[in-house]
């Protein structure tokens, strides 16, 4: 191991990258699937155009204990002085978004 982890947050083990020893142990990897309300997420503001471009992450933050998605459109029709926006999505329950009212 090269650095170090900070072990009080959740790891994704899909690799032996950060683990020393086994025992007992048998990494199972399940198949996904899509959640039955899916898409969870659907285009609608203005400044969205016609669809997310890149999702650059989706986590709990800590300090509103909320999700919040960040995103990027290209080119929103509504805005033709802008190239891309960048916008937020929350979500109490990792199901059902909202785009807050941003500054």
């Amino acid at each position: 191991m090269s650095q170090s982890i900070d072990v009080r947050y959740a790891q994704l083990f899909l690799d032996d990258e950060i683990i020393e020893q086994t025992v007992r142990l048998q990494r199972v990897v399940h198949q996904p699937h899509k959640h039955h309300a899916n898409p969870i997420y659907t285009v609608g503001a203005p400044w969205e155009g016609t669809g997310v471009v890149y999702l650059a992450g989706v986590y709990i933050d800590p300090l509103d204990d909320i999700w919040k998605a960040w995103y990027a459109t290209l080119y929103p029709p509504a805005y033709p002085e802008i190239i891309y926006a960048v916008c937020m999505l929350t979500s109490e329950d990792g199901i059902h978004w909202e785009r807050p009212e941003l500054d």
